[in-house]
């Protein structure tokens, strides 16, 4: 919106900020997450919970290939407010997810 509007570049330390931010964040799920697949995971299961955890970061990675192509397409404020609507779809199912009637887990044993 700013080039849009003045017709001048944004200045590089706005990517250097969204850069750093967006690599801390990462940086701080990767190790999470694989944590989570590998120590909740059933008894023999690691394994393959750990492989669909990357499984699932290859095809994202392979989404934001497809939507980065979107760039040159799309004017920079429709790509980015695309980027911004595409995070408002899982907060919404996971705020949503939150009040369904699930059944009460069982504790499973301590091995």
């Amino acid at each position: 919106m700013v080039t849009a509007s003045t017709g001048q570049p944004v200045s590089i330390v706005w990517a250097m900020a969204f850069h750093f931010v967006n690599d801390l964040g990462f940086a701080n799920v990767l190790p999470v997450g694989l944590a989570l697949n590998s120590r909740s995971a059933p008894k023999g299961y690691g394994g393959r919970l750990i492989a669909t955890y990357y499984l699932h970061l290859f095809l994202d990675n392979m989404f934001v290939g497809y939507l980065g192509g979107l760039l040159g397409e799309m004017s920079g404020a429709d790509f980015w407010f695309m980027h911004a609507w595409l995070m408002v779809i899982p907060i919404v199912v996971l705020f949503g997810a939150r009040h369904l009637p699930l059944p009460a887990m069982r504790a499973v044993p301590a091995a």
